[in-house]
């Protein structure tokens, strides 16, 4: 299929090819991170912080409570990771973190600038493109068309989200393509070298099962109606719309994607196949749908509780979009493609 919504690559990253982009800057901030998180874990070990264990209250003795006040002391002086444990956790995070942002830290925390110096590139062919595309096999995803590698995106890592995640975009018929996140180096607009795509964000996978995705791209901010559209192609290979979901531009949360698109019927807002029907609506006119038959057909707004969508005359059934687009596009007529224009963004 042929999807018709789609996005520009926003015009401040129209020459980005071959340049470190915001890469320093970006990268400077985790560098930070990192460098204070070593210095809590080195405090910590010097004071040889622990987890206080509680003397029962019958066998306290002055001693006892001097002792507790000492250490309740220290662990207010360390902070809320006095932990030890999440302590090392929250450093190998974030140098996991800077590792797959493909540089190379220092022993201090710092990164070796000239050791870490990329420029972002872009994926021009189709055999590089092959590398990235996914397979959606039995509502599963897997990144070879015999469905024996499943993605896991456990070793992947995106600026925004951290250690765990991928980026992904999906082509205007529908072919997802995913990668792991390098800022100045592998962005968005990398995987299919800054041509429009019909949806873009993130995503989180195991062993193949989807657990989470969202709409979040700087480089394309694809909107509500995108973001429809990626959910509709995952949905056509069987993946469960279980997963947990992020839309931007509010950031807001939900559980499963049944409980957001519950969420916009409620608000009234469109449904997929509506939004796919109005692609078509230069000829939905009267003078079109009424030389349907048997039984012409018109189109009505929603009113009094119905749908809006197409209703034949004659028995004042509703006809279903899908339907309604099959008979148009029988009769050689189109559906008009929208492009989000990446101009000032």
């Amino acid at each position: 299929m042929k999807y018709h919504y789609l996005s520009q690559l926003g015009e401040q990253y129209a020459n980005e090819q071959g340049l470190s982009g915001h890469r320093f800057a970006a990268l400077s901030r985790l560098e930070t991170h990192l460098k204070q998180a070593i210095t809590d874990l080195n405090v910590a070990v010097k004071r040889g912080v622990r987890r206080l264990i509680p003397v029962p209250a019958v066998s306290r003795s002055a001693v006892h409570k001097l002792i507790a006040a000492h250490e309740t002391a220290q662990l207010k002086a360390a902070g809320p990771n006095a932990n030890l444990a999440e302590l090392q956790a929250r450093v190998q995070r974030y140098l996991a973190w800077l590792k797959r942002q493909h540089c190379v830290v220092k022993a201090n925390g710092s990164i070796d600038w000239g050791l870490s110096n990329h420029v972002v590139e872009y994926d021009h062919s189709l055999a590089q493109q092959g590398m990235t595309r996914l397979h959606v096999l039995g509502g599963r995803l897997f990144t070879d068309a015999a469905g024996t590698k499943p993605l896991d995106t456990t070793d992947m890592v995106t600026m925004l989200s951290g250690p765990g995640h991928a980026i992904f975009v999906m082509s205007a018929t529908g072919n997802i393509h995913v990668s792991s996140h390098s800022v100045g180096y592998r962005h968005h607009s990398s995987l299919l070298a800054g041509r429009d795509v019909a949806g873009a964000g993130e995503l989180k996978a195991n062993n193949g099962c989807l657990v989470w995705l969202s709409n979040k791209s700087g480089h394309y901010v694809p909107s509500v109606g995108h973001l429809l559209q990626s959910l509709h192609q995952m949905q056509k290979g069987g993946v469960p719309m279980t997963f947990a979901l992020t839309v931007l531009p509010d950031n807001r949360r939900f559980a499963t994607v049944g409980e957001y698109l519950s969420e916009l019927g409620l608000q009234g807002e469109p449904d997929y196949d509506l939004m796919r029907l109005m692609r078509y609506s230069a000829h939905l006119t009267d003078a079109i749908l009424g030389t349907h038959t048997p039984g012409p057909w018109h189109w009505r707004d929603a009113a009094l509780g119905e749908a809006s969508g197409v209703y034949n005359t004659v028995t004042n059934q509703f006809v279903a979009h899908k339907v309604v687009r099959g008979w148009l596009k029988s009769r050689g007529l189109s559906a008009d493609v929208e492009v989000q224009s990446g101009r000032s963004r």
